[in-house]
């Protein structure tokens, strides 16, 4: 999962804890919806959630 968000060019991909989740930070919410729908299109069982840091 980590290999296939760093493709996806964002600013940090990381696992959390025991590596439960992953997540990836993005310059733009046009560059974190890119990367979303490409990842949604190549694995269409992986849970995604997309939000905001203030």
């Amino acid at each position: 999962m980590l290999a296939e968000l760093g493709g996806t060019s964002p600013i940090l991909a990381r696992m959390s804890g025991s590596g439960a989740t992953c997540f990836a930070l993005y310059e733009s919410v046009a560059a974190r919806d890119a990367a979303a729908s490409q990842i949604g299109k190549l694995h269409t069982g992986w849970w995604q959630m997309k939000g905001l840091l203030r």
